[in-house]
């Protein structure tokens, strides 16, 4: 499991799953903290499954307690994501700013495709047509060109 999470040397930085609760996860230390606790872990593991995860809490009679505590690390999570999107404002409209820019180019690159789509169509009524003419005029021809031929074997 790969997560993309903001990092301090590069807009993103990739952070593999360890499996060990001790390096869930190498960002700020709340959230560190809070990715260390059990409630949390289930969901990092690449083999989670709700119903599993749902059926054991009803069994339990904690949801009231785990519905806290995953309410209290959305949360946490909203304030970490709010304050790495603060710190890497610039970046991150440097990035919006580089998509406009290729979506323009990809933009332009469609329309020129489609040209040159409607110029190969073109180019192709032009070739095609002659061609099915010449086709049907050799099968026309094919009959009195034979006829000749047949009657000189025959003599």
């Amino acid at each position: 499991m790969t997560l993309l999470l903001v990092g301090s040397d590069s807009p993103v930085a990739n952070m593999e799953e360890k499996k060990s609760s001790s390096d869930l996860w190498r960002g700020p230390a709340p959230v560190k903290e809070m990715l260390r606790d059990d409630c949390y872990t289930d969901f990092l593991c690449d083999d989670f499954d709700v119903k599993t995860y749902t059926s054991q809490s009803i069994h339990q009679a904690v949801i009231a307690e785990q519905l806290a505590k995953l309410a209290q690390g959305i949360s946490q999570l909203d304030k970490e994501l709010h304050l790495q999107v603060v710190a890497r404002h610039e970046d991150l409209l440097a990035q919006a700013t580089g998509m406009e820019s290729l979506e323009g180019v990809l933009q332009m690159m469609q329309t020129r495709i489609g040209a040159l789509q409607s110029a190969i169509d073109r180019i192709r009524t032009k070739i095609v047509d002659p061609y099915n003419k010449i086709v049907s005029r050799t099968a026309q021809l094919a009959p009195v060109v034979e006829e000749p031929c047949l009657y000189r074997m025959s003599t």
